[in-house]
This record gives C-alpha cells, sequence and structure tokens, in this order.
C-alpha cells in the first residue's frame, strides 16, 4: 500500500510540475497589444490586468492598428478602451471589433487624471503640449491658469517631451498622467486639472 501511495504522490508532483512548465511557456510567449505609448492609459490597464512578469507589451498607434494586430494573430490579447463615463461608447473601438470578428473577455475601469508636467513655473509658460481631446478635458484649468499659453496638439506625451527638451527656455509644458512624469522624469506642476474629477474609462481585453 506505501508503494502504491508514493506513487501516486510522485505522479501528481510530475503533473503539478508539468502544469506549471506549461503555464511559464505560455507566459513566456505572450504578447499584449495596447494603444501606446507605455504611459498610455491603455498600457496602465494592461499592466494591471496581464502584470509585468513573463509579459511582452507592444505599443500600436491607433486603436484600429491595435486590433488589427490581434485580428492578425500578431499578438495574443489586445486592451483598448472601450467607454468612458463622460464620452461614452467608444466608436473607433465598436467599429473596428464589428470588422475584425474578434471577442471581448475581460475589462477593468481606469480613473483617468491628467496633470500638468513642466520644468518651470506657470507663470513662466508659453506652450503647452497635448493630445487635442485633452485639451477640451482641461479647458477650465487652463483658462484659468495659463490662459496666454499656445495649445500645441500632439500625439502621445512622448512627443511631447521631446519638443519640451529643444526648448532651452524651459518654457513649455505637458498634459498626462503622473506616471508619463514618473518615467519621463518630468516634474508635476499641478495634479489632477480635468474638468470633472469623476472620469472613468473601461478597458477591455480583446482576443
Amino acid at each position: 500500500m506505501f508503494f502504491w501511495d508514493v506513487l501516486i504522490l510522485n505522479n501528481i508532483y510530475l503533473y503539478k510540475l508539468y502544469i506549471s512548465k506549461v503555464i511559464h511557456l505560455i507566459m513566456d510567449s505572450t504578447t499584449i497589444a495596447y494603444l501606446g505609448p507605455a504611459t498610455s492609459y491603455s498600457y496602465q490597464a494592461a499592466v494591471k490586468l496581464f502584470g509585468k512578469s513573463n509579459i511582452k507589451y507592444k505599443s500600436y498607434p491607433s486603436i484600429t492598428k491595435t486590433i488589427e494586430a490581434v485580428k492578425l494573430g500578431s499578438v495574443n490579447y489586445g486592451v483598448v478602451p472601450y467607454q468612458n463615463s463622460i464620452k461614452g461608447i467608444i466608436e473607433e473601438t465598436t467599429e473596428a471589433m464589428k470588422k475584425s470578428n474578434i471577442v471581448k473577455i475581460r475589462d477593468i475601469e481606469i480613473e483617468i487624471q491628467h496633470h500638468f508636467l513642466s520644468f518651470n513655473t506657470l507663470g513662466k509658460i508659453k506652450k503647452v503640449y497635448c493630445k487635442e481631446e485633452v485639451f477640451q478635458d482641461c479647458s477650465t484649468w487652463i483658462q484659468n491658469n495659463i490662459p496666454d499659453a499656445k495649445l500645441i496638439p500632439i500625439s502621445s506625451p512622448v512627443e511631447g517631451v521631446i519638443q519640451m527638451k529643444k526648448d532651452l527656455s524651459y518654457t513649455s509644458g505637458v498634459i498626462s498622467s503622473s506616471l508619463s512624469g514618473l518615467l519621463l522624469e518630468i516634474p508635476v506642476t499641478a495634479y489632477q486639472i480635468q474638468n470633472q474629477k469623476n472620469n472613468k474609462t473601461r478597458f477591455i481585453v480583446i482576443t
């Protein structure tokens, strides 16, 4: 009887070891597409859902491109914004999903907070870089604090930082997330400058 008990326990151990190795193999080959760059809220949602261990992340310039990558099998999963608490359903996501025949398998809600990043004080700011829709989200703060600043639309915070570093007078700023400030090493001059504080976006995992 003892012999069979040992044999069973040994087989259970080997089975668990095998499953563990299979899981690691799957995770090692898992690539997640997200709406870039690496400081975006889509990236933050992806990391919260999948973590950082043994996961590869690949950024794409648009929602449509992210969904196409999933459809073509270039990645295992995609993370894209689906619905905003203020603006509603994101049409680019729904339209691209209809054309791609992919499905949603999971979702997560992320609070959207915009901050002003700069190397200088607000009184000396002459240019502000930001995605165009975010200017609208922060219009009240902009009007009250930097009304004379030139607003320059950009595709991502990284692009704004590149432009800022070209400005040797340090009179530029970027509106972005606190993660951008941390990763791009820019001080946060003003926190939570969005017009509406209860601003959340639901991100979905697609496959």
